[in-house]
């Protein structure tokens, strides 16, 4: 797939994700707002600066104004710290006990209501976007056929309800790698990544045209996150890595 082409798919799939459904999503005194929520894998607080982050000034520029723009919770907890479990208590607001998705490998059951569906009944367009981990049982669940689609195409009675748009792996991990990828629009079509693009990059800022890591200019920002990842390894008992130079793609 060629970047021109990727870029206008992802695009797409920002406009979906933020639609307030056309006619659909208006009510006779006001129109309704539009909805994008925004979850990351693996994020800790620390990473974030409008939470006190000391690795550099500056790291997380859009975050902070989201968090001063909006509302900042200073104390949050996850019933679930495991992917899959996680994502299914946020997307249906219940315990694991409840949805029985208590650790990877079990997907969310058909009959579980998601945010998709709730937004799709009150007359919204909805798409998602990235790494579901809800579509594919590994686990020997009882009563469960297993069903593996971690590296295919989500078939569409396991997105959630996410009908309208829908640019995603179950698993991102195997159908990507950090650099170069894929996932899978609504039809089922693999969508490969723009050549030598970071993957986050791909997903969230698709316009970047190279690895500004490499930078000269930002020598002094990989010095800073090379010491706290030795401190952070050595302070936890684990032998502290060897930092590679990156290349400039």
């Amino acid at each position: 797939m060629k970047r021109r082409e990727f870029l206008k798919t992802a695009g797409i799939a920002a406009a979906a994700l933020a639609a307030a459904g056309g006619q659909g999503a208006q009510t006779a005194d006001r129109p309704r707002p539009n909805i994008l929520f925004v979850f990351s894998d693996q994020q800790r607080w620390d990473t974030v600066e409008c939470y006190g982050t000391a690795i550099f000034k500056g790291l997380t520029p859009n975050l902070d104004k989201m968090a001063a723009d909006g509302v900042r919770f200073v104390n949050s907890f996850t019933c679930q710290p495991v992917c899959g479990p996680a994502r299914a208590a946020l997307q249906t607001g219940k315990y694991a006990s409840q949805t029985t998705c208590h650790t990877n490998g079990i997907s969310l059951p058909q009959t579980e209501k998601t945010l998709g569906h709730l937004l799709s009944g009150a007359g919204y367009d909805v798409g998602y976007l990235g790494k579901w981990h809800l579509a594919s049982d590994t686990k020997k669940t009882p009563g469960v056929k297993p069903f593996n689609c971690r590296n295919k195409s989500v078939p569409p009675e396991r997105r959630g309800g996410y009908k309208d748009f829908w640019l995603a792996s179950d698993v991102l991990e195997f159908t990507s790698h950090a650099y170069d990828g894929h996932m899978f629009d609504g039809a089922g079509r693999r969508r490969e990544f723009p050549k030598d693009r970071y993957r986050v990059d791909a997903q969230t800022d698709p316009h970047e045209r190279k690895n500004l890591i490499a930078d000269p200019k930002h020598a002094e920002t990989r010095a800073k996150l090379a010491a706290v990842l030795k401190r952070r390894m050595t302070a936890a008992g684990e032998k502290a890595p060897a930092i590679k130079p990156a290349a400039i793609l």
